[in-house]
């Protein structure tokens, strides 16, 4: 579906379109949100879902007259099952797959860092191809995105910051969702203190579209989410300071 013009949702359990046989009784979120956005000959995926609805993402995205053959990237948030265990896939399609340095380490190794041990399947290994460092940006099809490393819910998380039709835009993975809810805390390298710390650079930047990681985006003032998220995580675990 379409969030705004040159952005779809086209993977969702959320929203019903995507969905899973299996499931596992230990979480909530077998898949992922997948996002697209169309830059016209190029076309850029953040997330790619857990590796069985990919043909499903695939089929939603030509409903919507987004050829697949012009998926040139795959923008991992973070290394979890529901979110990157299909990279490998999209990566024998040709699709290059960019990654935190740490997230690409665990989707390469497929270790307990992709969490399968929740979804009680192998992760499917397989390589990034660009590796981004703390703080990195990427361009491609003239779109330039900013790669602010943000861990807590992961060691190797980022939020993907972008500028869109004069609105700037987050790609949030799992660190800030839908009225700021809080990504699972049971990984194996979940901190808090770095979530807060996270959370607390992007509460001074200002954004206006949210597209998280699970449940609906915020089409406008998408910085009352962090600042929703942040007093959440200070509320749970403590201020760190």
């Amino acid at each position: 579906m379409q969030i705004i013009p040159g952005i779809y949702l086209v993977g969702s359990q959320d929203c019903l379109l995507t969905y899973s046989d299996w499931y596992s009784p230990d979480c909530e979120y077998i898949d992922s949100n997948v996002f697209a956005i169309d830059l016209g000959a190029e076309i850029v995926l953040f997330d790619c879902g857990n590796g069985d609805s990919i043909d499903q993402i695939l089929e939603n995205m030509r409903d919507w007259n987004l050829d697949p053959a012009r998926i040139t990237h795959c923008l991992l948030t973070h290394s979890h099952f529901d979110h990157a265990a299909g990279a490998c896939r999209l990566k024998k399609r040709g699709v290059r797959l960019a990654a935190h340095r740490l997230c690409a380490e665990a989707i390469g190794a497929g270790d307990e860092r992709t969490c399968p041990y929740l979804y009680h399947r192998a992760f499917p290994p397989c390589d990034a191809d660009v590796r981004f460092r703390d703080e990195d940006s990427i361009t491609i099809g003239g779109l330039h995105i900013d790669v602010i490393h943000t861990p807590g819910h992961a060691d190797g998380s980022v939020v993907y910051s972008f500028d869109w039709k004069e609105r700037r835009i987050f790609v949030t993975g799992d660190l800030v969702a839908e009225t700021g809810s809080l990504g699972w805390s049971g990984s194996i390298d979940f901190d808090p203190r770095a979530y807060i710390e996270s959370l607390r650079r992007l509460a001074r930047m200002n954004v206006d579209i949210i597209l998280p990681g699970h449940r609906r985006p915020a089409l406008s003032r998408g910085y009352i989410w962090v600042e929703q998220a942040l007093n959440r995580a200070i509320v749970t675990w403590g201020n760190p300071r």
